[in-house]
């Protein structure tokens, strides 16, 4: 009993002495503190009402884009890239495990200020290495000055043969790009997530595949997935015709906004349109 007080009183002391970087400190101390630092910018895209659902990007979020297979998320997070690296002049690196980094790189080549743009890829990937990854997303930021990355995807962080707990697995590499990514280094970070088997409800970022820790532990959860092309004029009234063939020649796709924490969007929806190499929006 005495040597557990003893040691009770020894713990009284350090808590009170301990002025470490993580010491209690009144709120108007950290708000001083964090007012010298750099001011938080909210990087935007140009896209209207994605910036307004939104309210852009910020350093130390992790942004999932979800959807189904060959529904266009690829194609929305390479627009949200070329957007931010055009009108923000923004530095970012890609971490493609799933399409080939030259497939992704191509369009850049190709453009006319190709010379300008500041997108950075590895020369080789490292699947299933979240060391890796995170000592190259630190290389990125140490040499080139890059601002946010984009990866894809999840699953090829996660160990697909592991045993315990597969959600909870997910779970815990959600919560180290969150901590030991977005928020350590200060990057926005970009994650392509796929969905779940698909059924007769439409997509969400409840339906993530395997884990509800994916859209519990990101900042912003968007998902995109196609949409048919719209009815001919002649029919757009007639509500009560059936058996119709609709369309998906037109590239309309349906971004939703399932969650922004910073904008307290919930669930809104935009339309867009593959116009040239990008989806653009449409009707705004």
């Amino acid at each position: 009993m005495e040597r557990n007080t003893i040691a009770f009183e020894d713990s009284l002391d350090l808590a009170v002495a301990d002025n470490g970087p993580d010491r209690i400190v009144p709120f108007t101390e950290f708000y001083e503190h964090k007012a010298g630092q750099k001011k938080l910018i909210s990087y935007t895209t140009g896209l209207g009402l994605l910036d307004e659902y939104t309210q852009g990007f910020r350093p130390g979020e992790v942004v999932v884009l979800t959807g189904p297979t060959g529904n266009g998320k690829t194609l929305f997070a390479e627009t949200i890239g070329q957007r931010l690296m055009r009108s923000q002049n923004m530095r970012i690196a890609w971490f493609s495990f799933e399409v080939p980094t030259e497939q992704i790189i191509t369009k850049y080549v190709e453009s006319d200020d190709y010379d300008k743009l500041g997108l950075f890829v590895p020369m080789e990937m490292k699947p299933g290495d979240f060391e890796w990854l995170k000592r190259k997303c630190l290389e990125a930021q140490l040499k080139y000055n890059v601002q946010a990355v984009f990866i894809d995807h999840l699953h090829f962080l996660v160990d697909m043969v592991v045993k315990s707990n597969f959600s909870l697995n997910i779970g815990a590499v959600m919560r180290r790009i969150k901590h030991e990514i977005a928020k350590e280094m200060g990057l926005i970070v970009f994650l392509i997530a796929h969905q779940g088997q698909p059924g007769d409800n439409e997509p969400s970022l409840d339906s993530c595949r395997d884990s509800s820790f994916i859209g519990q532990e990101c900042d912003t959860g968007i998902v995109v997935f196609r949409s048919p092309d719209p009815l001919p004029d002649e029919l757009k009234k007639n509500a009560g015709i059936k058996g119709y063939p609709r369309t998906y020649d037109g590239g309309f796709a349906t971004i939703k906004i399932d969650k922004a924490r910073f904008a307290g969007t919930y669930r809104k929806k935009i339309t867009c349109q593959k116009i040239g190499q990008w989806l653009e929006e449409v009707g705004t």
